[in-house]
């Protein structure tokens, strides 16, 4: 008699274990924690993409002494010209690149490790390594937006930190069972980071037609 009633009273508590789990399980999959760990997987391994496709593709093709010429007068950086007609071939090479690379994405040909751990959904601290995942998918969504950012800053006691770089925006869908997201991704890579001594030039140009003058012209 006594085995009995041991034999159910094990039987209703893991009945109250499989229901207790089975309502953290569900809180947790729906929960934010779990929002969260999805969108910045996919930004970061989306951004790794494209970071990785332009690093290869695009920058050794770069001609960076075309790209900015500086004019100093006197010891002080006076003007910085930046070269419109390179920037324009610079975007046109990653926008093909990148293009790609999405279309490698939405096919499935890339991103095939991306999964939503076991440990995600039910706790922080338990299951580490253990258990199931569940598989991300990843679709392109959003057209492709390119452009080359440059920014001049004062950097330390008369000098400049000069910085071009790539960036590239990106919307994508993460998708995983009853649930579905938009990410915006970005992806920012630098051509050229340069300190220059002087201070933060008065004139700031981008030409045209991929030749340098040699002066800013006088008032």
């Amino acid at each position: 008699m006594k085995a009995k009633q041991v034999l159910k009273l094990l039987k209703i508590i893991l009945f109250l274990f499989l229901i207790i789990f089975t309502i953290n399980f569900v809180s947790g999959y729906f929960s934010e924690r779990v929002r969260t760990y999805v969108k910045q997987k996919a930004r970061l391994e989306v951004a790794s993409i494209l970071a990785s496709a332009v690093t290869e593709s695009v920058l050794p093709n770069i001609d960076l002494e075309g790209l900015i010429k500086t004019v100093s007068v006197g010891g002080d950086l006076e003007s910085v010209y930046i070269n419109t007609y390179q920037v324009n071939m610079i975007m046109a090479e990653t926008a093909k690149a990148l293009q790609g690379e999405l279309e490698r994405i939405e096919n499935k040909e890339v991103l095939n490790d991306l999964a939503l751990p076991l440990n995600i959904i039910v706790s922080e601290i338990f299951f580490t390594r253990y258990g199931p995942s569940i598989d991300i998918d990843i679709f392109p969504v959003g057209g492709l937006v390119c452009d080359v950012v440059t920014s001049l800053d004062d950097y330390g006691i008369n000098n400049m930190l000069l910085e071009v770089s790539i960036v590239a925006n990106v919307k994508v869908q993460t998708v995983i069972p009853l649930q579905r997201e938009e990410v915006e991704v970005e992806a920012r890579i630098p051509i050229v980071v340069q300190v220059i001594q002087g201070k933060v030039p008065i004139y700031y140009y981008h030409n045209t037609d991929g030749k340098f003058i040699p002066h800013p012209p006088s008032s």
